[in-house]
């Protein structure tokens, strides 16, 4: 399995919920991914339990960069799923919950 995989599959298991739980959890294992990456890391908690995560990890070439925003709350989990909502199921090339909303540059 590829670490890009593995690491879905974990980031869709934790419950990030909005309104709910929030991001707490999930920006805990995303901080501790990252630090044992080499990042640095700035956090800012905005309110109570609720932190945003800025980070730079240099590369060794000059040029282009990848910019990504993201969401580490989710949506509700609402009715009608076919597999549960926070197993992170592969099958068929897919992976299948809820995942956080994410935009690179």
């Amino acid at each position: 399995m590829s670490e890009a995989v593995r690491l879905t599959q974990e980031l869709v298991r934790i419950e990030s919920t909005n309104p709910g739980v929030q991001e707490f959890e999930i920006a805990e294992y995303i901080l501790g991914y990252l630090s044992g990456c080499g990042a640095k890391i700035r956090v800012d908690e905005v309110s109570k339990g609720r932190r945003n995560l800025l980070a730079s990890l240099e590369g060794e070439k000059t040029g282009e960069s990848l910019i990504m925003v993201c969401h580490m709350d989710t949506v509700v989990i609402g009715e009608g799923w076919t597999v549960p909502a926070l197993s992170g199921i592969q099958n068929n090339g897919r992976i299948y919950g809820i995942i956080i909303v994410c935009e690179g540059t």
